[in-house]
């Protein structure tokens, strides 16, 4: 089930952002699911990107607005930056979206139940969204598309911000979920100082 006044809602507040073409909303076949995913075509860039324009694909959780946010976007190529000293290298966690990597997400994802191989050799970009340890608090598509272009301007910030953060909630919770996310992340600071 999606709360679909929340997602319509959002999808205008995108709009208003100004930051890319067009936006399509994806519709799915199952009733309790109706939306598929978001499609932001020629989406604007930060400075630093390699390429001044993408097209960005946020596929729509299962019970979106209820207990899940978005919080991937799916990319067609992989992001690149330019570093202050010129040098080109991947966005950190802009990661080819592999078969082993895929296969789980079908129970999470309508967009994958109904046509993963569009999916297959592409690109994703996980977001740790904001949440607090006492319950789910939902954080909408213009917030996610923000923070991921904030994320692309300083790569390197937002890497030890959020790493700083989940360590904090590792810390908390106990949550296996924070402790993964950490290991994931010092992954990606690991090759982003290489």
């Amino acid at each position: 089930m999606q709360d679909s006044v929340s997602l319509r809602n959002e999808v205008l507040a995108l709009r208003q952002l100004g930051i890319c073409g067009t936006i399509k909303v994806q519709m799915s076949s199952e009733p309790w699911n109706p939306v598929r995913a978001v499609i932001l075509d020629n989406t604007s860039l930060p400075q630093n990107a390699a390429a001044s324009r993408i097209r960005m694909h946020i596929p729509i959780p299962n019970l979106y607005a209820f207990a899940r946010s978005a919080s991937v976007i799916m990319l067609d190529d992989e992001l690149q930056v330019v570093e202050a000293n010129g040098v080109t290298r991947p966005l950190p966690g802009c990661e080819r979206i592999t078969d082993s990597l895929l296969a789980p997400q079908s129970d999470n994802f309508v967009a994958v139940r109904e046509d993963e191989l569009a999916y297959r050799g592409k690109f994703y970009f996980f977001i740790t969204l904001d949440w607090q340890t006492d319950g789910f608090v939902h954080v909408g598509l213009p917030k996610l598309v923000q923070q991921f272009l904030r994320f692309v301007e300083a790569p390197a910030e937002m890497l030890q911000r959020d790493m700083n953060r989940c360590e904090g909630m590792w810390g908390k919770t106990k949550n296996p979920w924070w402790e993964r996310r950490v290991t994931a992340l010092r992954h990606q600071i690991s090759r982003f100082e290489d």
